[in-house]
């Protein structure tokens, strides 16, 4: 059986390249900006999941919410303990896989950033849908960000390159019409012309999907934006934010 694509692709020297280099600035607007979408109340209760090095869990709980974040590398779950434990911060580190989720009525709210839906098979990702909500207590609510199919596919980008500290970061971009599913090869030359390589095929939704899906599931929508200005969701915005509720 093929390796599943996520077991590679996320490793030392993605966090290196890519989550290591997010402004700090960004991440604090992306956390103002779910404050103001789920309104939790103190002392609520999140899921972070696919939390990486965990730089929202990290903010969520300096502000007194209590933080589970899950993610599948634990390099980048080890990290986040470490730093919870540094700073005395109520954050629960889990390492294992999202699709063996397995609490019920325990969290206020899910947060899923980062364009970390859509990994799986579409079974599987609706039951991953499934289980969040089951996680989820009453009248909870979760976030799932994506990139929008439509935007994506409107200024589709074959390849890009990008100047980086350590040399170039290559991405090249394949659409699989018939399965909506993005393949990206990335390649990284570093300054003495080494070459690595790895793959990425993410599930792209359209709003509508996303919001049918939900509501399969007796999840409702709330509010979709098109990205963390809050500005709404439509076929011209770059991202899906979608809050739906228990």
């Amino acid at each position: 059986m093929k390796k599943e694509w996520f077991h590679s692709y996320f490793d030392e020297s993605y966090g290196s390249i890519i989550l290591d280099t997010i402004l700090p600035d960004y991440t604090k607007n992306q956390v103002r900006f779910l404050q103001e979408a789920l309104k939790p109340e103190p002392n609520a209760s999140f899921l972070d999941l696919f939390c990486g090095k965990g730089r929202h869990a990290l903010l969520l709980a300096k502000q007194g919410y209590t933080v589970t974040a899950l993610d599948l590398v634990p390099s980048f779950v080890k990290e986040l303990q470490l730093k919870a434990e540094q700073e005395c911060l109520p954050i629960h580190p889990i390492c294992g896989d999202a699709r063996d989720l397995s609490f019920k009525n325990y969290f206020d709210h899910v947060i899923v950033l980062f364009t970390s839906f859509g990994y799986f098979s579409d079974e599987e990702n609706i039951d991953l849908l499934s289980k969040i909500r089951t996680s989820l207590k009453p009248n909870g609510t979760c976030l799932i960000d994506i990139e929008n199919r439509d935007y994506l596919l409107r200024f589709f980008c074959k390849e890009k390159w990008r100047k980086k500290s350590y040399g170039w970061l290559l991405e090249r971009n394949t659409f699989y019409q018939n399965t909506s599913r993005q393949r990206t090869l990335r390649i990284v030359l570093d300054k003495h012309g080494n070459a690595t390589e790895s793959e990425r095929i993410l599930r792209l939704y359209s709003e509508h999907e996303i919001l049918q899906m939900g509501q399969k599931l007796h999840l409702k929508p709330i509010q979709s934006f098109g990205d963390y200005d809050s500005s709404p969701c439509r076929s011209s915005s770059p991202r899906i934010i979608t809050v739906f509720k228990k």
